[in-house]
């Protein structure tokens, strides 16, 4: 495209009215399609507008999404070929294609991709998902649910952790848990049973999983932890 060689699964967007060329080998297989001004309001995706507008991106795609896309527009072409249907019956479920899969597969990988472009967008969907752990640390959220909070997939959320944490969301919430656990037992004097019992708390259930992450993290018990606390 534009005398650049482009690896396969990438997902090149070009504004309307944008020129290009575009040379593929003989057993090429490729999709275009385009999103309409009116629909993308109406589904909320102002911003994407705006991006798709003015830009020029080519946003590589994981095989996941590659596969979403191909299937979706395999099914557009066939709605567009059936002789079965009315015309109003192919327009409405070619839109439901567009809306549920399509739009938003699109705006998932523009997101990601533009947060990779922009200095300081991941750091700061980092930041707020820290802040959200840290104020649920008794019941913390999923993966997921650190996604919806900031707008991005749950494997975006994992490659951000794993970037500028160095340790997946699941062992960045154990290690808060332990460091939790180890401050309130700083804090005892009464030992009888309080390990458990703070443990509990903080969300460990199998006790000897917890001794020995424990020690893992702080190369001691947490009797010993007690101990020094006399």
């Amino acid at each position: 495209m534009d005398n650049q060689s482009r690896s396969f699964d990438v997902l090149c967007c070009r504004p309307q009215g944008d020129d290009f060329d575009l040379l593929t080998p003989g057993a090429f297989q490729g999709y275009a399609f385009r999103f309409g001004e009116q629909m993308l309001l109406k589904e909320g995706y102002d911003w994407l507008l705006e991006v798709l507008a003015t830009s020029h991106f080519n946003f590589p795609l994981s095989a996941s999404d590659a596969e979403s896309i191909r299937h979706s527009l395999r099914a557009v072409a066939q709605l567009v070929r059936s002789n079965d249907k009315s015309i109003v019956q192919q327009d409405l479920e070619i839109d439901a294609v567009y809306r549920h899969v399509l739009v938003p597969t699109v705006a998932r990988v523009v997101t990601e991709a533009i947060n990779d472009l922009v200095p300081g967008r991941g750091s700061a969907h980092l930041e707020r998902m820290l802040y959200l752990i840290s104020d649920n640390l008794d019941e913390p959220p999923t993966v997921e649910e650190l996604g919806r909070t900031v707008g991005v997939t749950s494997r975006y959320v994992q490659q951000l952790f794993k970037r500028h944490v160095g340790m997946s969301p699941k062992q960045y919430i154990r290690s808060m848990r332990l460091n939790a656990v180890r401050n309130s037992l700083k804090r005892l004097t009464q030992r009888r049973g309080l390990i458990t019992e703070i443990a509990g708390k903080h969300g460990f259930d199998h006790l000897g999983q917890f001794a020995s992450d424990y020690k893992a993290l702080f190369g001691e018990l947490p009797n010993e932890t007690l101990s020094e606390n006399g």
